[in-house]
């Protein structure tokens, strides 16, 4: 049991409410809600909360597996690399990709995590 990857006492202090850490065979992950977590990103990011396009979608999940990572993970162990991240979703896959229209306009997830950290939207 002691070979299993275990989050710090204080990132598992720091994760947002949306984000709970949970343990499997392989040791601890970070899981999150899908009904939960891509509303309150797409919000955030300026988005349709009801009608995303792929693109959006993605780059919500984009934005918020680096929020996890950079912020919480990295800011409180110096290392992300074993951080594993669950993204669960309810019976209706209410936010699986495929359901949604793909607009053809290519969003940069990097640039849309560097405008919600500039205007302090990315807080914990």
């Amino acid at each position: 049991m002691s070979d299993l990857f275990k989050f710090d006492k204080l990132v598992k202090e720091k994760l947002p409410d949306w984000a709970k850490v949970t343990s499997d065979q392989h040791g601890e992950k970070i899981t999150v809600q899908a009904e939960i977590v891509y509303p309150y990103f797409l919000k955030l990011l300026g988005y349709s909360e009801k009608e995303p396009t792929q693109e959006q979608l993605e780059t919500a999940r984009l934005v918020m597996t680096s929020f996890l990572k950079r912020d919480i993970v990295k800011r409180f162990t110096g290392d992300h690399a074993q951080m594993r991240l669950q993204i669960l979703m309810n019976e209706k896959k209410t936010f699986k990709l495929t359901k949604f229209k793909q607009s053809g306009s290519p969003i940069n997830p990097v640039a849309q995590y560097k405008r919600l950290k500039t205007e302090s939207k990315l807080v914990f």
